[in-house]
């Protein structure tokens, strides 16, 4: 597997095995949660908009420091809906927020 590479080499390929296609720290949850819309057109869905308002617009909204709230959204595609959800959680930190992210 790691035949014929330097040590710098294997140690790059593992720093950026686990690395996310998305930007993890933003300044605002609005930038997050715009992070989140564009994670699910990169990867060809739409999100549910009356879904995406019952939970994020009208639901728990921002962490305060030192918190984390999940959400989960329904996914379309071609205006069909999808089995597969978009997992996200937001950790609000001092100044910014954490943003992690799947779909399931």
């Amino acid at each position: 597997m790691y035949e014929n590479k330097t040590a710098s080499e294997v140690l790059k390929e593992a720093l950026f095995e686990g690395k996310k296609d998305y930007e993890i720290y933003h300044d605002s949850f609005t930038s997050c949660v715009d992070e989140v819309i564009a994670f699910a057109k990169k990867n060809n869905y739409d999100i549910d908009q009356g879904d995406f308002d019952t939970v994020v617009t009208f639901g728990r909204g921002r962490p305060s420091t030192g918190k984390t709230h999940r959400f989960t959204l329904q996914l379309e595609k071609g205006g069909k809906p999808q089995r597969k959800t978009l997992q996200f959680q937001v950790y609000g930190m001092e100044k910014k927020y954490e943003l992690n992210m799947y779909i399931s």
